[in-house]
């Protein structure tokens, strides 16, 4: 065997948060056997911490549902792809089309976007701790010339 992949919520992270003594022994015993170790998340990189502080893990995280590669030794973004700022605003005006209440949080590359209201609607408390950043606006159309 060379490599480990593994999912991180509810299969080696608890609800508590926590990862048990028997998983983290298990993990080491396989990077100490020179087993390559992927997480694969739909966490964003932001939320990546508990694979640092609870396994040491400074490898590769394949993360945000896919769409990001990270590299937690370098803590730097190894590749992405991502929903254009123009899709994404697309999408949300079919969405309010279709139910004018909706609101709107967008993980991006370079933060968390929250609509007003987003979090005092009853999200999740987690939510909270971040500072909301305005809603992106759309970016210029190019013609093509």
């Amino acid at each position: 065997m060379r490599l480990v992949a593994s999912d991180i919520d509810g299969t080696i992270l608890g609800h508590d948060g926590k990862i048990s003594d028997r998983t983290v022994r298990a993990f080491h015993a396989c990077r100490d056997a020179g087993i390559e170790l992927v997480f694969v998340t739909g966490r964003p990189p932001r939320w990546l911490y508990p694979l640092e502080e609870q396994l040491g893990h400074t490898g590769t995280v394949i993360c945000s549902n896919g769409a990001v590669v990270w590299d937690l030794e370098a803590d730097r973004l190894v590749s992405a792809r991502t929903l254009g700022i123009d899709a994404v605003l697309e999408l949300r005006r079919i969405i309010k089309e279709l139910r004018p209440a909706a609101l709107f949080a967008a993980e991006t590359l370079t933060g968390f976007h929250l609509e007003p209201g987003f979090i005092e609607n009853g999200s999740s408390e987690l939510l909270a701790e971040f500072t909301p950043a305005r809603w992106p606006k759309r970016s210029p159309r190019t013609t093509p010339s």
